[in-house]
């Protein structure tokens, strides 16, 4: 049985195409003053595979379980060892980012992995937690600059989910924004 069941490929045109959700860019780098919406901006789609997938966030918290989880369903143990070895000693590498940071904690369990992603007014991250064995999807209709939206809603939902999986209380998390030196903490 497939796992993506709202998965699309869109090698073309806007992403008004493909979606009804608004994208809006209000970075500093594309010279933005303000929020744009870019949804009919044909060229978003423009053939590299990670911009050019368009599904939702249950999609892609599967996704990334069938990639990194336990089963291995999409990537074996060996590879996907390799990818994490090569995002914590670079912080990326192997299509796979290092996002400990993202959690709030520490030693096994504060373990993440995943990907940040940015197509223009859009961003999102998919994250995986070996130490919970739990895959997220977090998407946004906005760019911006630090990309702190998605990781910002992660460290909060995973912290939840955390505490609430193991009957703890739910602690209050902050977020830093930062693009590389952001980071959630929690007491």
């Amino acid at each position: 049985e497939a796992d993506f069941h709202n998965m699309t490929f869109a090698v073309t045109g806007a992403p008004d195409q493909w979606t009804t959700m608004r994208g809006y860019d209000t970075t500093s780098y594309n010279n933005n003053t303000g929020s744009i919406d870019v949804s009919a901006v044909a060229g978003v789609f423009g053939g590299w595979t990670a911009s050019d997938l368009v599904m939702d966030a249950l999609d892609v918290a599967n996704l990334a379980h069938d990639v990194y989880g336990p089963e291995y369903k999409l990537v074996s143990k060996k590879y996907v060892d390799q990818m994490y070895a090569s995002s914590t000693a670079t912080g990326y590498g192997l299509s796979t980012f290092n996002l400990t940071r993202l959690t709030g904690l520490h030693g096994d369990e504060g373990v993440a992995y995943g990907h940040l992603g940015a197509t223009y007014g859009y961003q999102s991250v998919l994250v995986h937690t070996p130490g919970l064995n739990l895959s997220f999807g977090v998407g946004t209709n906005i760019e911006r600059d630090e990309q702190d939206q998605p990781a910002d809603v992660f460290c909060h939902v995973y912290n939840t989910a955390a505490a609430i999986l193991q009957g703890l209380p739910v602690p209050t998390c902050t977020y830093s924004r930062g693009y590389w030196s952001g980071g959630c903490k929690c007491h």
